[in-house]
């Protein structure tokens, strides 16, 4: 039983957009068992579905229930009599809890949502990077805010997580949102962007002067960081190593120990990070989780000071590829040839 909404958009292929975007239910469910898949929601959801989607909703079968039913019963009413064996994301009804088998199946994702991560990475990228080059200093951050996010709901992208901060806040502050302040010379977005359920993350600099040697060289650190990571992602590798590198990088520039100044990321998919641990959590099950091919990762190292280096790459036969990429922004290249995003100086 999947019910929660990054399951459901992973089973569908994102067949329909949320109605509460807040909400830890989707407002379809789906019931798999061995002979079929059932599609279940309310009459207020049904007929928009069947109208918009039908190619789509023709592959399953679909339960109505009122929208002031409840989808359990539902559930149990679909199962064959006396079979009670359920695995489900959400415990609210009955069954065993499954979310986390449910994870590492979605990690790798199929041809299609490769497909669709490309395509959501390109969109979105291009969403950030159009933002930023129209920045006139002396904007208030919350205008920089609301033009982000109206370039990503224009392409039909929602914004997971936007962070727009200028000046002094990104260098005393990792997640400095925006509170009306004007923004003058440096200026840091981040987004995590959401499309047909996927995900990806990136964070953008603009300044509108010339970066000193520091800075250049606290950026340059930081791509060899995460180019360090991106070249550790590959088949044979666990979770735990790319982890593990990260901290390596990060002493080896002489920032030991800097990974627990803030969150480091991880995969990414059908969550804005399927999971996230630290070099420490060797306990974890994740710990050991396998890197395959179709997975996707976004790390994201930093340094105090307001330095940050964050794309979303895809894990393919060839090596990682950055997705986040609209081919029009200042890059960082490596020996190593894993480009990192840089800082535009306008």
């Amino acid at each position: 039983v999947l019910s929660t909404p990054s399951n459901v958009a992973w089973l569908s292929g994102g067949i329909s957009p949320r109605i509460d975007r807040s909400a830890p239910r989707d407002s379809i469910w789906f019931v798999v068992t061995d002979a079929n898949v059932t599609l279940i929601s309310n009459a207020v959801e049904i007929p928009r579905l069947i109208a918009e989607d039908e190619k789509q909703i023709e592959r399953f079968s679909v339960v109505e229930v009122p929208w002031y039913g409840t989808y359990w019963e539902a559930v149990l009413d679909i199962l064959p009599a006396g079979k009670h064996h359920i695995g489900a994301d959400y415990l609210g009804g009955a069954g065993v809890d499954i979310a986390d088998d449910l994870i590492a199946m979605r990690l790798a994702l199929t041809p299609f949502a490769q497909g669709q991560l490309h395509q959501l990475g390109r969109a979105a990228t291009s969403a950030l990077e159009d933002t930023l080059k129209s920045w006139k200093p002396g904007e208030l951050d919350l205008e920089i805010q609301a033009r982000l996010c109206y370039e990503l709901e224009v392409r039909g992208i929602e914004p997971v997580v936007v962070i727009v901060g200028g000046d002094d806040r990104p260098k005393q502050f990792r997640h400095p949102v925006a509170i009306g302040a004007h923004v003058k010379e440096y200026l840091m977005a981040v987004v995590v962007a959401k499309r047909h359920g996927l995900h990806v993350a990136a964070t953008r600099f603009v300044a509108s002067h010339s970066l000193s040697g520091e800075q250049k060289q606290a950026f340059e650190e930081l791509g060899r960081i995460q180019a360090d990571v991106a070249a550790r992602a590959k088949v044979g590798a666990s979770y735990g190593n790319l982890y593990e590198t990260l901290a390596g990088s990060y002493a080896r520039f002489g920032h030991r120990g800097a990974w627990k100044e803030h969150f480091q990321g991880g995969p990414i998919g059908y969550e804005q990070r399927e999971f996230e641990i630290s070099p420490e959590d060797v306990t974890s099950p994740w710990f050991l989780e396998g890197v395959e091919l179709g997975q996707a990762i976004a790390f994201n190292p930093s340094y105090r000071g307001g330095f940050k280096v964050e794309d979303t790459y895809l894990l393919g036969t060839f090596g990682p590829k950055r997705v986040t990429d609209s081919g029009d922004w200042p890059m960082m290249i490596f020996d190593d040839d894993f480009p990192v995003a840089g800082v535009l100086e306008i």
